[in-house]
Parts: C-alpha cells; sequence; structure tokens
C-alpha cells in the first residue's frame, strides 16, 4: 500500500525525520518517513450528578449532662424526673444538651446560666419546685434573647409558661402578704398568677413599658381565698416547739453558770 495513499487515508500519520548535523556532515543521509498510527481522541462522556441522599447519621444530642454531684447523689432519679417534666414546656430548649449541677450555697434554690454557649441549671434535691426550675430554664432563654434579662421579667415569663408549673410563690415579684408567705400554691392561686402573668404580657405587646407593676398591682387587687392545707399540715405562721430552747433551759437549770449567782 502506498504511503501516501495511507496517509492521505487517516489511518497513519506522516511524520518527517531530519539527522542532526553532525550525521549530515559527516555523510549523506535522506530522510526518514516514520509512520505513526493516530489514535482518535475519545469525547469526554458528560455525567449527570446524583442526587444528595440525607442521610443523617450521627447521634442526637443528649437532654442532660450531669455533674459528678449530680450523678453520686441519692436523689438523681428525682432529679431528672422534675427536669424532665418542666422541660416539655420550653421547647425553644429542644436539641439542647444542659448541664445539671448541684445548687450547694444556703440559701439558693437554683442557678441558671447566662452563657448561650454552657447551657446549665444547679438545683437543690430537697427543694425541686417546679416554678424554680421553671425560672431557671427562663434564664436559659435570657442567654438566647429570647426574655428580656432581671429577675423580675424571668418569674413573669416562668409565671406565664403554664399554671401547672405554678407550684411555689415568685421571689422577686412583690406580692401581697399572705401570697409571699405560703410554701404551697394550690391550683386557684396558681391560675391566678398565671392569668395575671398573661395579661402583663399582653400588655407589654401593646406597647405598655411598666407592665411589671400592672402585673404586681392586679395581683394585690385581685380576690383570693386561702390556700387549702390538709388536717396534719400546719400553717405558714404556727411554729413548732423551740426544741433548742428546751434543751438550753435544762442545761442551765442542770449546770447553773457561777458568775450568774454572784
Amino acid at each position: 500500500m502506498d504511503h501516501a495513499a495511507a496517509a492521505a487515508s487517516g489511518g497513519l500519520k506522516r511524520v518527517s525525520f531530519r539527522p542532526s548535523r553532525a550525521i549530515r556532515g559527516r555523510r549523506a543521509v535522506p530522510s526518514v518517513d516514520i509512520r505513526r498510527r493516530e489514535t482518535p481522541r475519545r469525547r469526554a462522556r458528560r455525567t449527570a450528578p446524583l442526587e444528595q441522599l440525607a442521610m443523617d447519621l450521627d447521634a442526637p444530642a443528649p437532654r442532660w449532662r450531669f455533674s459528678r454531684p449530680a450523678l453520686r447523689s441519692a436523689h438523681l432519679e428525682r432529679i431528672r424526673e422534675r427536669l424532665e417534666f418542666v422541660r416539655g414546656f420550653f421547647p425553644e430548649l429542644d436539641g439542647i444538651t444542659i448541664r445539671v449541677g448541684l445548687a450547694q450555697k444556703r440559701g439558693v434554690l437554683g442557678w441558671g446560666s447566662l452563657d448561650a454557649a454552657h447551657p446549665g441549671v444547679w438545683v437543690r434535691p430537697r427543694r425541686l419546685d417546679a416554678f424554680t426550675i421553671a425560672h431557671e430554664f427562663t434564664h436559659l432563654l435570657q442567654a438566647r434573647g429570647l426574655v428580656p434579662r432581671g429577675e423580675r421579667a424571668c418569674d413573669l415569663w416562668a409565671l406565664a409558661r403554664s399554671p401547672l408549673l405554678v407550684d411555689a410563690p415568685p421571689g422577686y415579684l412583690r406580692l401581697p402578704g399572705d401570697l409571699a408567705r405560703e410554701r404551697r400554691l394550690d391550683a386557684h392561686q396558681a391560675a391566678l398568677l398565671y392569668r395575671a402573668a398573661r395579661s402583663a404580657l399582653a400588655a407589654r405587646a401593646r406597647g405598655e413599658r411598666s407592665y411589671l407593676r400592672r402585673f404586681e398591682r392586679e395581683v394585690a387587687e385581685s380576690p383570693r381565698r386561702p390556700n387549702v392545707r390538709g388536717p396534719s399540715a400546719r400553717g405558714p405562721n404556727v411554729r413548732g416547739p423551740n426544741v433548742r430552747g428546751v434543751i438550753n433551759r435544762f442545761r442551765a437549770l442542770l449546770f447553773p453558770d457561777p458568775r450568774r449567782r454572784a
């Protein structure tokens, strides 16, 4: 087959080879035709992108992270039960891991973190009032800008959650003496505080700035009835026997002070 015809057919490519000057200077070397078979280029195949499959294999974040003293506490299950009950009224906290510790400072019923990056509450195992836990959860909402700052505002928003959480009087809002001295609130008193809190928040939504004083005034002017207690429960102003005083009297009789005789 003629080389020129083969090159023209497209199957072969004609390449001309010429020797260097050093070789051509010694003797005459004719040009040599080297034929190389030309392979056709493949066209890049266009691939269609696949749909992304949503496969969420990560484990959900735990709801609680208990401190070591809380894990060693004999009231751990009771603490968890009360926390779970109150958290059901706070859907804003879904998907958040809350650290739980024990409030060991005397006179403190609970703490709530105002750091949005590290949410946490500290509770007292023997004083697990639902309203105290709701108050501390409201502090977590304050850290996220969902509730105005301040203890009085925290009390008001906690009261407006649900009457089921109002089992103890608030500690920062001003209440009448008969309500403030109560250790436990009955259903009638809880509903009264809940309605007044909802009314105050509605007034705030209308632009009233003195909504906290409105709440206190409405509670003071509302008709109330005394708390219903069982026959074995003592009233708020009834005190038991002063055991320490009785012991001191007997000690003074048995071991009189000689300086007093003189």
